[in-house]
């Protein structure tokens, strides 16, 4: 008879729905890079990103976002060393950043949560 553990359910509850999250994020990444883009007009770092980041396709759109996202989350960092402009920051709208923060926070917090099932269980 086989018996199930601890180990195994937190593993099952960290892996089954990761292969969501990932299509959530590419989906909503895809969907509205253009959008997201066009806020970020003048900043070196957004066009810099573009160009190079073209040619990976649909994981270049998706690095993309998550680099805007990174600067919409932590402003400071990047307005401090001129990498964007402040004012392009909060022209991002609201709509959007509704749409685009859960899937990549959730994609951190079930990044953490298998590091640290490597960590301490597996």
């Amino acid at each position: 008879m086989n018996s199930i553990d601890l180990k195994d359910v937190v593993t099952l509850i960290i892996m089954v729905p990761l292969p969501f999250i990932c299509c959530w994020t590419v989906i909503a990444s895809i969907l509205s890079i253009e959008r997201l883009e066009a806020a970020f007009t003048h900043s070196r770092l957004v066009k810099e990103n573009k160009v190079w980041m073209q040619q990976f396709g649909a994981a270049g759109k998706v690095m993309r976002c998550s680099a805007i996202i990174a600067i919409c989350i932590s402003p400071g960092i990047y307005v401090r060393t001129g990498c964007v402009v402040e004012e392009e920051i909060t022209a991002v709208p609201q709509d959007l950043k509704v749409k685009l923060y859960p899937p990549f926070i959730a994609s951190i917090v079930w990044s953490l949560a298998l590091l640290g099932c490597g960590i301490f269980i597996w």
